[in-house]
């Protein structure tokens, strides 16, 4: 009996086919360390393959009744049975009949008389090729398996994700409604407060005292009003972050900026370097002169102690127009860079210290004209660029 290292812990099943007894016998006294089947005609080989299906069937070509050309074809049409490996065993020495075989579906052949060696050889080539096959097919089962389970993972945590996003948008839509209601709610008290104010002033016969204290709730009662404005607007913006846009040529709109400029600061420069001044902008003019305004007032809060006005740039080119303010105060801190636009965040100093929204509301005006608001530093002071597409 020959073994072999790589036959010797096999546990795969041989059908052996061959109406030939003697064939069975030798083959059979070779294979011990396989489990083996056998079966003396094509028909029975066929029956025992559908019940049992073996790992690897050897079948002889030339046999009664079915022979093992019609073994094999008849094997390929089941569906159970077609990727079984067949070793044909044959005592032909003529190609035609090997060529046949293997067209058929044969893996490879056996020549009689059998020779030990080229039998373990061939067999456990096959094994080998079956070995790898099921080592791949259960590789793939269990990828398959923790795909599967990733994928539900992935979806459960995608669905939880979902349900997170929906309670923060809920939130965020009842914080701006509640942001809303407060702010129209503060203005009808605000209104008596600022007409009771008013009244009170044009009193005469008020004394210095009294005069001091009117003079603080006017002051006190503008920082309230412009608050509720300003927290009214940004709330506005995040409720519909669209405004309407119309035509109007350049030089018009340079002529509205001027305007705010010289309003905000009536010593301050503005310089234009136009192109073509009649090119016509898509823009909202109103609130365009209002983020020129924030910005303004952005400045004179920070930059109230520089004897130096601010300077207006506005520079046309072929792609945009670019609205450029330069104040001569100080400098924004690095940290303060990356959070300017947050409503009291970080930099609301800088930007507007009776409010922190200075800087906020221009960048919504500046986005709801898909434009862009660029904010340095300078040596020394800072600029704003407000950036539309044209």
């Amino acid at each position: 009996m020959i073994t072999s290292e790589a036959s010797s812990n096999a546990n795969e099943t041989i059908l052996i086919v061959d109406d030939a007894p003697e064939n069975i016998e030798i083959l059979n006294s070779q294979l011990q360390n396989f489990n083996r089947k056998a079966a003396p005609n094509g028909e029975i080989a066929i029956t025992i393959a559908k019940k049992s299906l073996p790992d690897l069937i050897l079948l002889d070509l030339v046999m009664p009744g079915l022979d093992g050309f019609d073994v094999i074809t008849k094997l390929k049409e089941e569906d159970s049975t077609r990727d079984i490996p067949i070793i044909m065993i044959t005592a032909k020495s003529d190609s035609d009949s090997i060529v046949k075989a293997l067209s058929l579906g044969a893996v490879d052949y056996i020549r009689k008389p059998f020779n030990p060696e080229e039998v373990l050889l061939r067999i456990n080539q096959q094994i080998t090729i079956i070995r790898q096959k099921k080592m791949l097919l259960n590789l793939n089962a269990e990828l398959d398996q923790k795909v599967k389970l990733r994928t539900q993972q992935l979806s459960e945590a995608n669905h939880r994700l979902e349900k997170m996003n929906q309670q923060i948008i809920e939130l965020d839509e009842s914080k701006n409604e509640f942001l809303k209601l407060i702010s129209h709610e503060l203005r009808t008290p605000l209104n008596g407060i600022i007409g009771s104010t008013y009244l009170l002033s044009m009193n005469q016969e008020a004394d210095d005292e009294h005069k001091e204290y009117l003079e603080m709730l006017k002051t006190s009662v503008d920082r309230l009003e412009n608050f509720t404005y300003k927290a009214l607007l940004i709330t506005d913006f995040r409720l519909n972050p669209t405004l309407t846009l119309s035509e109007l040529s350049i030089s018009d709109l340079v002529k509205l900026i001027e305007h705010q400029t010289n309003e905000s600061f009536p010593q301050s420069t503005v310089q234009s370097q136009l192109l073509f001044s009649d090119q016509l902008i898509r823009a909202n003019h109103e609130y365009i002169q209002k983020a020129v305004k924030e910005i303004l007032e952005n400045v004179k809060v920070h930059a109230s102690n520089t004897p130096l006005t601010p300077l207006i740039t506005i520079i046309q080119n072929t792609e945009s127009l670019q609205i450029i303010v330069r104040d001569y105060g100080p400098s924004f801190s690095e940290k303060a860079l990356n959070n300017l636009f947050q409503p009291f965040g970080e930099g609301a100093k800088h930007a507007d210290n009776k409010t922190g929204l200075g800087l906020a509301i221009a960048k919504h005006i500046v986005d709801a004209h898909n434009g862009e608001l660029i904010i340095s530093n300078a040596n020394p002071g800072a600029e704003v660029t407000i950036k539309l597409q044209l």
